[in-house]
C-alpha cells in the first residue's frame, strides 16, 4: 500500500527524503490516526511532497501482533 500526494513539480521521488517516520496505528488501522505537520517538518523549505506506505517491515509487525499493531511509514520531500 503506498499514498503519494505532489505538492510541487520539482518534487524528485527518486531523491532521498527530507524525513521519515513512523505512523503507530492499531486494530487493522481502525485506531490512532496521526498527522504530519508539513510547515514543521520542512521549516523554511517548502514542501514538495509526501508519501505513507507499508514497508516490509511494517507488514511484517502486523502480521506478528495479527492487526493489533499496523504501523506504516510516512517520507516527506522539502526543498527550497
Amino acid at each position: 500500500m503506498s499514498t503519494r500526494v505532489q505538492i510541487d513539480s520539482r518534487w524528485d521521488i527518486t531523491r532521498k527524503a527530507s524525513y521519515e517516520d513512523y505512523f503507530d496505528n492499531y486494530f487493522w488501522g481502525f485506531e490512532g490516526h496521526p498527522t504530519v505537520n508539513l510547515q514543521k517538518v520542512c521549516v523554511d523549505q517548502k514542501p514538495y511532497g509526501f508519501r505513507r506506505l507499508k514497508t516490509g517491515e511494517d507488514v511484517v509487525l502486523t502480521m506478528i501482533t495479527l492487526g493489533v499493531y499496523t504501523p506504516s511509514t510516512v517520507q516527506v520531500w522539502c526543498g527550497d
